[in-house]
């Protein structure tokens, strides 16, 4: 068995807490948790309140010089995305440090626990692929960076440093919800390991000597840290779902207005504004596909426990010949007849499940809005 490091000393976790810490999406030294300083209260309600400020300047100025000129869907549709990224952001800092920080805390404790418990019941190497979460990191927060770049470029050389400075907050806000998306893929890499790591044992472990009382209680913990995060991350994910519709009402809007050149600027579209829209839906896009697959890998491994159970049962003589037999057939029963019960989901504040269906729900919403759309054109 190779070397087990702790959760904490994996150099994604340290890399994600520390941009957490910074950006007031996370208190500090969450995995070492000892009580929050009064002065980071105070920084993370600073850190919400620029983004506000940075809201209302940004839809001030749009109001007095660019959407008196435009139509009134590309009005609506933009002030509406800048105010719901916005609140996003806002909620997530407020959640983490101050509402739910308890609730994370508890998770977070309740993770090291159960992988110090696996690691030292089966003597094997329960760590999360960090290899995988640092790549996938990398990539999404490099597309991010270039958007951003290509962005600021086209847009300063296009019309100056003022109306990029509209632009700000939805580049603060953008890089923002992809640190929320990280966080709840963090988590849900872990349970799903550690949902692997479970099953894995009970599938090679001995009828004669398993322990189904321990795996009773591991997958019950298990679901209690499923549940902590939808508690405490369901009402981000809800607003980063609604975001993304709007995101992609905007840019399909902005891209109809061109093919039908429909002129809402006054001048003829500019490729540049094109491309960055586009890019930006394509980046909310991930988030989803980020969240929709994290969280769907653990609902199936977790249903793998399900299946292992029955089939163990199966293996299990009609009359058990001892005691010992009969205890462990009713707690593997026990156990079968809980996982049926109580199945793996995280919840978007109750709205929805975050799994596949999220995607298609996402994708429905947007195909009837074009079918309306394009009925009145």
């Amino acid at each position: 068995m190779k070397r087990y490091k702790e959760l904490t000393s994996k150099k994604f976790v340290k890399i994600l807490q520390t941009i957490s810490a910074i950006t007031a999406l996370s208190v500090p030294d969450l995995f070492t948790y000892g009580g929050l300083p009064v002065i980071y209260i105070l920084y993370s309600i600073l850190i919400a309140f620029t983004l506000v400020a940075l809201s209302v300047y940004t839809l001030y100025f749009k109001v007095i010089y660019f959407y008196k000129n435009l139509l009134a869907t590309v009005s609506i549709l933009d002030s509406v995305t800048i105010a719901s990224v916005t609140l996003t952001n806002v909620l997530s800092i407020f959640f983490a440090v101050i509402f739910r920080r308890r609730k994370i805390v508890s998770l977070v404790k309740n993770l090291q626990e159960i992988e110090r418990v696996l690691n030292e019941k089966f003597q094997v190497s329960c760590e999360i692929n960090e290899k995988s979460l640092l790549i996938v990191f990398g990539l999404l927060e490099t597309f991010l960076f270039s958007y951003i770049a290509f962005d600021c470029v086209s847009q300063i050389r296009t019309h100056g440093f003022f109306l990029y400075s509209l632009s700000v907050v939805m580049h603060l806000n953008v890089f923002l919800v992809s640190i929320t998306v990280s966080q709840v893929q963090l988590f849900s890499t872990c349970i799903k390991q550690y949902f692997s790591v479970v099953n894995e044992q009970l599938a090679t472990t001995k009828v004669a000597t398993i322990k189904m009382k321990f795996f009773l209680q591991t997958y019950d913990k298990l679901c209690d840290i499923v549940d902590l995060v939808s508690d405490s991350y369901g009402i981000q994910i809800a607003c980063v779902t609604f975001i993304i519709i709007i995101c992609l009402i905007e840019s399909l809007n902005l891209l109809m207005k061109c093919a039908l050149r429909v002129q809402t600027l006054g001048e003829v579209w500019p490729i540049t504004l094109l491309i960055a829209d586009t890019w930006n839906s394509i980046i909310y896009i991930l988030f989803g596909i980020i969240l929709s697959i994290c969280c769907q890998q653990v609902s199936n491994e977790a249903n793998n426990t399900s299946v292992l159970s029955y089939k163990i049962l199966l293996n299990f003589p009609s009359r058990p010949k001892s005691q010992n037999d009969e205890i462990n057939k009713s707690e593997l029963l026990l156990l079968a007849e809980h996982l049926s019960q109580r199945r793996v989901k995280f919840s978007a504040a109750g709205l929805f499940d975050v799994d596949h269906t999220m995607l298609y729900m996402i994708f429905g919403s947007i195909a009837a809005y074009l079918v309306i759309v394009l009925q009145f054109k």
